[in-house]
Parts: C-alpha cells; sequence; structure tokens
C-alpha cells in the first residue's frame, strides 16, 4: 500500500487521506478541544472519533480495492497486447552451469534458476 503521493503537494500526507477527511479530522479535534473546554460533551466527542475512525477504515479499504483492481486491469491488458498467450516464455538462451558447461534443455535450465533463487533465501553463496 502507497505511503505517500509520488510528488506534489499532497506528497506530505498519506495516499488514502482525501480533503474531506482531512476536513473530518480537523473537525475532531476541534470537537476535542471544545470537550476540555467544557462546551460539549463526552458523547459528542466519541462520536466525532467513532465518525473519523470509520471514515478512515473505508478510505484505507477503498485504496487497496482500487490498487488491486488496477493490477488486474494491466495485466489483462498486457497478456491482450502479447496475443492473449499466458505460457511461460521459451527464448531463454543459453546459460552456464556451476562447471561452466553450457546448458541447453528446458529441464536443466528450470534447475539452475531454482537453484539460483534458492540461494537469494538461503545464506548459501550462488555461483
Amino acid at each position: 500500500m502507497p505511503k505517500s503521493k509520488k510528488s506534489g503537494k499532497g506528497s506530505r500526507r498519506p495516499a488514502w487521506l482525501s480533503r474531506e477527511l482531512l476536513k473530518k479530522l480537523k473537525w475532531k479535534k476541534e470537537v476535542y478541544s471544545a470537550w476540555k473546554k467544557g462546551l460539549t460533551t463526552w458523547e459528542d466527542y466519541k462520536n466525532a472519533v467513532r465518525i473519523c475512525m470509520d471514515e478512515r477504515r473505508k478510505a484505507k479499504a477503498s485504496l487497496e480495492l482500487n490498487l488491486a483492481r488496477d493490477v488486474k486491469v494491466k495485466k489483462k491488458r498486457f497478456f491482450k497486447r502479447i496475443g492473449g498467450k499466458r505460457t511461460a516464455r521459451e527464448n531463454v538462451g543459453l546459460l552456464l552451469n556451476e562447471t561452466g558447461a553450457m546448458v541447453t534443455e528446458d529441464a536443466e535450465k528450470v534447475e539452475l534458476f531454482n537453484a539460483f533463487f534458492a540461494s537469494g533465501l538461503t545464506a548459501q553463496a550462488s555461483p
């Protein structure tokens, strides 16, 4: 989940924090200061807190859903552009194994890639 917008004036606040939500959070602060001065009741402040909490939760969930939907749409566009085939690419060139010999068979290439990526997850050094 993005923590802030990429550039511009909104880069100093979270991506889910809209102008309307910011106004509600400021309103909550005003209700709190009024409660501290004795001008409003505790129930009014608790209602303001509940409203802001719900709005914040909904804004974050909405951002997550929009991001997931955008990824799904971009994935569909990508596969549509390459002909709609969701097959693995077969144009991997020749590879060198640990001993320096050329690997041409697909099964050997797969084993070599698996060993390489597994070495990144463990403390073993890769060739």
